[in-house]
């Protein structure tokens, strides 16, 4: 079973039980189209997508640290780092308002699992069944386009292990080794207001280290985006 750090993550994780981060190499936003799911441009994956994912939870568990612009947000090159609804995971529904600039992309993890190692002889968290991700229910919009669902899920998957682990001070979890994750980098949205929106649910339970259960969220987003830069 996860200690509370696992359980914390997950009450304020975007879409899923665990959560940490790595940092790698900045990686510049591609414009993404919100569309149909699978268009050319509908955010980017691979190794695109895992070097951000890598920065991403590394400052969500406060491993660096970003300094907040004028509205609040991590950023960083022109990329917010989207903050995540505090969701419970048992389908209650999860919102929150964000402003951005004009000339601002974002990126967000969708749904993710963080693996650990410990301090008491317990062996490291395997990863899991990719399973667990390709027979998820899960739609990602975008004013009611769909970027994600299940035709493209798995084109935003990514697999990677943290290198340096991102140290936990919480015994007996020593640190941070791996991430299985869903998500999205996305380019600049036009100036005005948009509505983001994940509906995810598990249709595999979780592996009984992450506590088992078949999470479920459904999360909103409410971006203004604000004509030129106030930074």
């Amino acid at each position: 079973m996860k200690n509370k750090i696992q359980i914390t993550i997950q009450r304020f994780g975007g879409v899923i039980a665990i959560g940490a981060l790595a940092l790698a190499t900045a990686c510049s936003p591609a414009t993404c189209a919100a569309d149909a799911p699978g268009a050319p441009g509908a955010c980017v994956s691979d190794h695109f997508l895992a070097g951000w994912q890598d920065i991403y939870f590394r400052w969500f568990v406060g491993a660096i640290t970003i300094p907040p612009d004028t509205n609040g947000n991590a950023v960083l090159a022109n990329t917010v780092l989207l903050p995540l609804p505090n969701a419970p995971g048992d389908g209650t529904p999860g919102q929150l308002d964000v402003s951005v600039e004009s000339d601002e992309g974002f990126t967000l993890p969708l749904l993710y699992l963080l693996g650990t190692s410990y301090t008491d002889g317990t062996p490291n968290d395997p990863l899991v069944n990719i399973r667990f991700f390709e027979t998820l229910q899960l739609t990602f919009q975008i004013d009611g386009h769909v970027l994600i669902n299940h035709w493209n899920l798995m084109d935003y998957y990514s697999e990677f292990y943290f290198e340096p682990p991102i140290p936990i001070n919480s015994p007996p979890i020593n640190s941070v080794i791996w991430c299985e994750d869903i998500g999205c980098v996305h380019g600049p949205l036009s100036v005005g207001t948009h509505t983001l929106k994940l509906d995810v649910k598990s249709t595999e339970a979780l592996p009984p280290n992450f506590g088992g259960g078949y999470p479920e969220y459904h999360n909103t987003w409410n971006v203004t985006v604000k004509p030129g830069r106030h930074h």
